[in-house]
């Protein structure tokens, strides 16, 4: 499970996903803007995490990408065991 932390400084906004280690696994940094005032600051915050998320959701992508690239090169094998596991379903089903 990773976690997201958020610093609102004077000066910026800084963002990190970590894990449950505390390893650092992406970053964000933006203008924190408070001289405009609160709602802006907030806006800041939402995007931050919107861009915290988008990588996040970015990674998970890459990884079921190539998770499903590996899969696809074991697709015969993976059918024919679901085909001997329905047929063990049936056979077991009957006893």
């Amino acid at each position: 499970m990773n976690y997201l932390g958020i610093d609102v400084g004077g000066t910026n906004l800084k963002g990190a996903v970590v894990t449950e280690n505390g390893e650092v696994v992406r970053e964000a940094l933006r203008p924190t803007q408070a001289a405009r005032g609160a709602d802006i600051v907030a806006d800041a915050i939402g995007e931050l995490i919107c861009e915290l998320a988008a990588q996040e959701n970015a990674e998970i992508d890459r990884i079921l990408a190539e998770l499903s690239s590996d899969c696809a090169e074991h697709r015969d094998d993976i059918a024919s065991d679901y085909d001997i596991l329905v047929r063990l379903d049936l056979i077991f089903a009957k006893a």
